[in-house]
């Protein structure tokens, strides 16, 4: 039987993912007007631009992983009940693919995937704003470089923690 509060989750966390993502494709069309026609694309370890290109590449790449995140993170969560659960790998998957817990297995999976594509978005969200202060000139590089990688790992990586610790097997009553 799904429980409430895991459905509530997971349309919070997808509605989320969703205005995060629009928001996303709207900031790339603002810093598309804003920038210069030549924008640094990649920058090295320490955050200085080393290949320029045109806005028009940096803007198509943005949008590009805007529409590949909603297909990954925003539709697949809308077919994980389709697949068959000799494909899925999950600790105990018998006892959490049983018919009376499948609906709340994939609502609580959904929380955690749908969670690491908004970690993963509000990244790539971070990674345009640096650029577009680097390319309209604001600064001269990225005013981030290694931590907020760091961060996006460590979150991915308290998901996955999560993610275990909520599948692991029910203590007995």
């Amino acid at each position: 039987m799904t429980t409430n509060r895991t459905l509530l989750s997971a349309r919070i966390v997808m509605v989320s993912f969703f205005a995060l993502t629009i928001g996303f494709l709207c900031f790339t069309y603002w810093a598309h007007t804003q920038l210069p026609e030549r924008v640094p694309v990649h920058f090295d370890g320490a955050g200085k631009p080393d290949r320029f290109s045109s806005k028009v590449e940096l803007t198509a790449v943005n949008a590009g992983v805007a529409v590949l995140m909603l297909i990954l993170f925003g539709l697949l969560p809308f077919f994980l009940e389709k697949i068959p659960p000799r494909f899925w790998n999950l600790p105990h998957r018998d006892y959490w693919l049983a018919p009376e817990r499948v609906k709340d297995t994939v609502a609580r999976i959904n929380v955690f995937y749908v969670g690491m594509g908004i970690a993963t978005l509000l990244l790539m969200w971070f990674i345009l704003w640096g650029a577009y202060q680097v390319g309209s000139g604001a600064r001269d590089a990225l005013p981030f470089s290694w931590w907020g990688i760091g961060i996006y790992l460590a979150v991915i990586a308290s998901m996955c923690i999560g993610l275990f610790r909520a599948f692991s097997l029910p203590k007995e009553n």
